[in-house]
């Protein structure tokens, strides 16, 4: 949580640091106003949402009381709609100030949130079980029409096979390091 605020407090200083002149990149007007789409476009995935969530947003991975898995409107086609707009307002901003730092921290920041996906799909698969699955199958899990599986395909997709609706608690199966206790096996 803390490196999240390090990384949104220094894209909060890149328009101090463009108009100076540090750290940044050549000036480039395409670059520029691409930047400024890529923020529309994320805060307005961020803003659409947190709509969508109401109560049921938390800045913490939990499960609410009364919670409902939420497949409406953007939620749609992208289980994660929140995190890309964060991600792609992160990349905008960067391009919209010039900012050569602040692409620099938009990877860890990336990785931070791709960190939070994992656990998120975790504990949704583990509340919600087939209803999860269901939606895994017909939903992306970050980027619509992206061809990789194992960053952007559904989470219920591993090596192309369907998820077996096996749970035996060791995490062997997914396509990543277990690290904390959440026990999830895709096999």
């Amino acid at each position: 949580m803390i490196l999240v605020a390090v990384l949104y407090a220094a894209l909060i200083l890149l328009p101090f640091a463009d108009r100076r002149g540090i750290a940044v990149l050549a000036d480039n007007l395409v670059g520029r106003w691409f930047g400024l789409v890529l923020v529309s476009l994320g805060f307005g995935l961020v803003y659409w949402s947190g709509w969508l969530l109401g109560r049921q947003y938390s800045p913490e991975v939990t499960i609410q009381k009364g919670h409902e898995l939420i497949t409406a409107g953007v939620y749609r086609r992208i289980r994660h709609p929140r995190y890309l707009g964060v991600m792609l307002l992160a990349l905008g901003m960067s391009l919209l100030f010039r900012s050569w730092a602040g692409l620099g921290l938009t990877l860890p920041l990336t990785g931070v949130l791709l960190f939070r996906m994992r656990d998120e799909e975790s504990l949704m698969h583990k509340e919600f079980g087939q209803e999860w699955e269901a939606y895994c199958r017909r939903s992306w899990r970050l980027v619509p029409f992206c061809s990789s599986r194992r960053l952007m395909r559904p989470c219920c997709y591993r090596s192309g096979r369907e998820y077996s609706g096996q749970f035996d608690g060791t995490g062997s199966g997914l396509p990543w390091p277990q690290t904390r206790n959440v026990p999830v096996s895709w096999d």
